[in-house]
């Protein structure tokens, strides 16, 4: 059965109801200009993980694990995420691969300028990174956005990409379900501006929970290490301005059936904010593709059901190209 908001609890729909209130309200009682965002600087020992390399003026951060494996593979996290959101997978995977994870600018440790964020801006950001690192293709693999990101590369450079696994991407403006309601709100002007003042754990727990089919595998550490990127200087700008870009939904379908690219389709089947039929049109139209569909799991099967995702990656990863 597709997961539903309908099982949310009834306290959670009354804060999305009053946050909605809050944000209205505001519009009689202050300007844009005036809802400035309260941010604060991050603790470095977050970022003490991995290293950083300058692009275009600005810092970008990354994780690389495995050098002296042959093939590379490089993961691109979605809207919201971070290198964080491959935690399970970058270990196990590093044993047989090169393992490179990025966050995009605009999120997670990277830096956050006040630029146009687009599709195209990350696509080149990944290959200048790979460029930084003397790597001349790779296996892309994308979750959500990181899908969308996946995609254009393939169909704008398909030199660079020597493998796909695309993972409840985001390929088709039109099939979807639509963004959380919180996300669709602070698309608006001001508003988001002014929710953005009232970014706090509990309220990414929320998002973290309507992302999961299974509420309960949201643990503590999660919610920190999603809620931390956001109070940085820059984060809730970013995020702000790529929800009000109309490249965030713009459309790449005329070009997916044309990509030869060897293609591995994740998705989990209870995924509320791209739905799995998205995964059934993606399968049909790339023609290179396989497709595994996982149970008991929503719009991040990597986090929610790394169990299932790992040993999918490995075998089809072990298998010819």
């Amino acid at each position: 059965m597709i997961h539903s908001d309908l099982r949310r609890p009834a306290k959670k729909l009354f804060a999305l109801c009053f946050a909605a209130a809050l944000g209205l309200f505001s519009l009689t009682t202050a300007t844009c200009s005036s809802l400035a965002v309260s941010e604060v600087q991050p603790d470095s020992r977050f970022a003490a993980d991995g290293a950083f390399f300058e692009w275009n003026g600005h810092q970008t951060y990354f994780t690389d694990r495995g050098r002296n494996n042959r093939e590379t593979i490089v993961l691109i996290h979605g809207f919201g995420s971070s290198t964080y959101s491959w935690r399970h997978l970058i270990e196990p995977l590093s044993e047989n691969y090169r393992v490179v994870a990025v966050d995009l600018l605009g999120f997670g440790f990277s830096d956050k300028p006040d630029v146009d964020y687009t599709m195209d801006l990350f696509s080149r950001q990944v290959l200048a990174l790979l460029d930084h690192l003397e790597i001349r293709s790779a296996i892309f693999a994308g979750n959500s956005m990181g899908g969308k990101i996946t995609l254009l590369t393939a169909v704008q450079t398909p030199e660079r990409v020597d493998r796909m696994i695309l993972i409840d991407a985001a390929a088709y403006p039109d099939g979807s379900r639509g963004r959380p309601f919180l996300l669709s709100l602070a698309a608006k002007p001001c508003i988001g501006e002014f929710l953005s003042n009232f970014n706090s754990a509990s309220r990414v727990r929320g998002m973290l929970e309507d992302a999961y089919y299974d509420e309960s595998k949201v643990a503590d550490p999660d919610v920190q290490n999603y809620y931390a990127p956001l109070r940085m200087a820059g984060g809730s700008r970013a995020a702000l301005s790529l929800l009000r870009s109309d490249d965030f939904g713009g459309d790449l379908a005329a070009a997916i059936p044309e990509i030869q690219i060897p293609a591995l389709i994740l998705w989990g089947a209870e995924d509320t904010w791209i739905p799995v039929e998205n995964a059934t049109r993606l399968h049909a139209e790339l023609p290179r593709s396989q497709l595994i569909i996982f149970p008991g799991t929503g719009h991040t099967p990597q986090e929610e059901s790394p169990e299932l995702v790992l040993p999918a990656v490995q075998k089809y990863l072990a298998g010819p190209g």
